[in-house]
């Protein structure tokens, strides 16, 4: 009798869980996380249509392992009590995987992804490894850049990149586990110093589009390519003329005599010489003393006509 019950209760349960789980589990709209309630109400939950996580407070989202699939995009950040992010039942991603600008972020684990949209790990500065051991596929671009405290890249089984492959500015990074890419459209390897070369001539060699000097790419920063711009020729100088110098006189160009004309000939210069410097002549002053009076011109006695005239003889009268 009393099993009889049983079995005729039991339909009525699945039946209530699955309303349950359709009124919990948000398949047409993005869940936020903000405290650690939140991750309580989406456990259980198989299936997301996209989740994102942005808080000051300290979670843990562990608790989501039967959390399998995320139709949308998963955004982690910014945040600054979370040290760990781990799904530990997540398999397929539709959408992008963004996690950037958390402060106190350690670790990002995705033991059993197999498949995502895109990836992107930016700027978390005390972020230290990546492990997605199971990922194969990224049908967009795989970004992982500005981790300044980046040690460790795990996805050992990853063999397709749809588009770009970004891993750049990691000082510290020394471990990047990527021996089974087989295509990308292209890749950029950049300020990550202590990657072994060989890492990185590997991975340049399955790109469609290849890596310009892969053995310096680890070691060296990038040159960014700036506009040319056009810039016209510093002017000259003028020459200092001096005060009396006119400048340089023109050159003659020389003409062949034999196809002019006779008036068509060049007529000699009147200029024989240089013009001399006209001398100046002081005027004395009337402070000097007086000016000396104009002499009279003597004039000369003007010759007669008719000859000398006799000079008379004086006669003495008789007394």
């Amino acid at each position: 009798m009393r099993l009889a019950l049983a079995l005729a209760l039991l339909p009525a349960c699945f039946l209530i869980r699955r309303e349950d789980d359709a009124t919990r589990c948000p398949h047409d709209r993005t869940f936020d996380i903000g405290l650690q309630e939140d991750v309580v109400k989406l456990v259980g939950c198989k299936r997301a249509a996209a989740l994102r996580i942005r808080t000051g407070a300290t979670i843990d989202v562990t608790p989501l392992r039967e959390l399998e699939e995320v139709t949308g995009d998963i955004s982690i950040g910014p945040t600054v009590g979370v040290d760990e992010v781990a799904f530990n039942g997540l398999l397929r991603v539709g959408g992008t995987i963004h996690v950037a600008n958390n402060g106190s972020l350690r670790g990002l684990f995705l033991p059993r992804l197999l498949q995502a949209g895109r990836i992107e790990v930016e700027n978390n500065a005390v972020l230290t490894s990546i492990s997605m051991p199971r990922l194969a596929t990224v049908q967009g671009s795989l970004v992982i850049a500005d981790n300044a405290s980046l040690e460790l890249i795990t996805a050992t089984l990853l063999t397709t990149i749809g588009k770009e492959l970004v891993i750049s500015n990691h000082p510290k990074l020394n471990l990047l586990e990527m021996t089974k890419v087989t295509s990308m459209e292209s890749i950029r390897l950049e300020i990550n110093p202590k990657l072994p070369s060989e890492i990185v001539e590997q991975l340049a060699s399955k790109s469609a589009t290849p890596l310009p000097n892969p053995k310096r790419a680890s070691q060296t920063k990038p040159v960014l390519d700036k506009p040319a711009v056009d810039r016209a020729p510093a002017p000259k100088k003028p020459t200092p003329v001096a005060p009396n110098d006119k400048g340089p006189k023109p050159v003659g160009v020389p003409v062949d005599k034999s196809t002019l004309g006779k008036d068509d000939e060049p007529k000699p210069s009147r200029d024989t010489g240089p013009k001399p410097t006209p001398v100046r002549v002081d005027k004395p002053s009337d402070k000097e003393g007086p000016k000396p009076s104009p002499v009279e011109p003597i004039e000369k006695p003007k010759p007669d006509k008719d000859g000398p005239k006799p000079t008379p003889v004086p006669v003495e009268k008789p007394k």
